[in-house]
C-alpha cells in the first residue's frame, strides 16, 4: 500500500528520478497519454482498496475505481491544485463508491475474499491495517478468517465512521489530506476515527462472544 502521491511498483524502475504527480499531470494535460496512464496505475492499486473498505466486495470496488478514474480523466482540467493529486482523486473513488451504494440501495455486502499476495495488493494493504499500532487493543489478526472478520466489519461501519477509519488506518492517510478528503474539520476526524475504532473493537467482540466455543478436532 501506497501513501497518496507515493509511486508504487508499476511505475518505480531503476531510475530513483521518477517524475511526481505534478509532472505527470502536466504532461497528461498537455495531451501525453502516457503519462496520463502512469498517473492513474501509480493511484490505482490504493484507490481500489480505498472503494473494496467502502462497498465491502471485489465487483463493486473495481466498478467504483473505473468510474471514478473515467471521472477523473473528464475533469483532468478542472483540477486547481487546491490539494495534492492523491487527495483529489482519493474524493473522487470515494465519492464514486457512496453513489454506487445509493444506485444498489446498499445491498449486503458479500464477505471479503482474502487475497493471496500475488492478486492485487489488497492482501498487503489489508495486513497493513490489521497491524496497524493505532487500532484498539484486541483488534490485531493471528489468521485468515480473522482478518476476513476484521474486514466485514470495517465495511458495516456507518458511512461517516468507515470513511475515516478506511482512510486512516487502510489507505495511511495523514490527519491532514483526510481532513482535505472529507472537508472536515481536523477535530472532527479525529474524533469520528476514535469513535469508529472503538465501534470496530465492539463489533468484533460481540462477533466473538457470539461464535460457537470450538471443539476438539476428532480424528
Amino acid at each position: 500500500m501506497h501513501a497518496p502521491g507515493q509511486p508504487d511498483d508499476s511505475v518505480r524502475g531503476a531510475d530513483a528520478s521518477v517524475p511526481d504527480d505534478a509532472t505527470l499531470l502536466h504532461r497528461a494535460r498537455a495531451g501525453d497519454h502516457g503519462a496520463l496512464g502512469a498517473l492513474l496505475r501509480r493511484h490505482e492499486r490504493r484507490l481500489f482498496n480505498v472503494a473494496l473498505g467502502v462497498l465491502g466486495n471485489r465487483a463493486d470496488a473495481q466498478d467504483a475505481t473505473q468510474d471514478a478514474f473515467v471521472s477523473v480523466v473528464r475533469r483532468l482540467d478542472q483540477f486547481r491544485g487546491d490539494a495534492t493529486f492523491g487527495t483529489w482523486v482519493t474524493r473522487i473513488v470515494l465519492n464514486a463508491s457512496k453513489d454506487l451504494l445509493r444506485k444498489r440501495q446498499r445491498r449486503p455486502a458479500t464477505p471479503f475474499s482474502v487475497l493471496s499476495q500475488d492478486d492485487d495488493g489488497s492482501s498487503a494493504a489489508g495486513t497493513r491495517f490489521a497491524q496497524s499500532r493505532e487500532l484498539p487493543p484486541g483488534t490485531h489478526v493471528e489468521n485468515q478468517e480473522q482478518h476476513q472478520r476484521l474486514r466485514e466489519a470495517v465495511a458495516a461501519l456507518d458511512g461517516p465512521f468507515r470513511d475515516v477509519l478506511v482512510l486512516r488506518d487502510l489507505d495511511g492517510m495523514d490527519y491532514a489530506d483526510i481532513a482535505e478528503t472529507l472537508e472536515l474539520p481536523m477535530g472532527t476526524v479525529k474524533s469520528r476515527l476514535f469513535r469508529a475504532r472503538l465501534m470496530l473493537r465492539e463489533a468484533l467482540r460481540l462477533h466473538i462472544a457470539a461464535a460457537p466455543a470450538a471443539t476438539p478436532h476428532t480424528a
